[in-house]
């Protein structure tokens, strides 16, 4: 067996806990058609890996087309999972790494009509506050939408991305960006994630 099929078969034994009465449908994003939406089935389980750019727009449509929550199991975490997640209509998103109780943690969530959304948090050093002090100067003052899109921005997201997220177009989302590359005097947004992360 595949490492992927393994995983697949944990998956069905956390989903069912071992219960042989239920056996779980399991069917490929890529195979995913009108015929199976229409069944009657509780939860729908798909992997991220199998969300290819083509696909979504598909995909997003046949969830469209029913209110079964949709679970999206991830490999790796980041903000990319998450856009990808939302984007198709999925309820929630749970890490493979997370072990299968999570996913049935999780599952179990969505089954009862809530919705689960990991926080995709960036990794920081900590540095000694008095030495940072002398060696940086004194933070632009950022309105507290600024500082919103700014969060977005060191987590790697795009324009199109964050203004999703935070339910603006992406040509306002553009006009925060350019305030944001002149308050901190930088050309590129490469340049502002880097300042940042000194």
């Amino acid at each position: 067996m595949a490492p992927d099929e393994l995983y697949r078969q944990g998956v069905k034994i956390a989903l069912t806990q071992g219960d042989s009465d239920k056996q779980p449908e399991f069917e490929e994003a890529e195979k995913l058609t009108a015929k199976h939406i229409l069944q009657d089935w509780g939860l729908i389980v798909l992997c991220e890996q199998s969300l290819s750019h083509g696909r979504m727009r598909t995909v997003r449509q046949l969830i469209s087309a029913t209110d079964v929550p949709v679970l999206v199991i991830a490999d790796h975490m980041g903000p990319d999972s998450l856009y990808k997640s939302r984007r198709i209509g999925a309820q929630g998103l749970v890490f493979s790494y997370s072990g299968l109780v999570e996913v049935y943690r999780v599952a179990n969530k969505l089954l009862s009509g809530r919705q689960h959304w990991p926080v995709v948090k960036e990794i920081s050093c900590i540095k000694d506050s008095s030495r940072a002090n002398r060696a940086s100067p004194k933070p632009p003052q950022l309105t507290e939408r600024q500082e919103q899109v700014l969060e977005f921005v060191k987590v790697g997201l795009s324009n199109k991305q964050i203004g999703y997220h935070m339910n603006l177009s992406e040509s306002t989302v553009k006009s925060h960006m350019a305030v944001l590359l002149r308050k901190f005097d930088v050309a590129t947004r490469t340049m502002l994630v880097s300042r940042l992360s000194a």
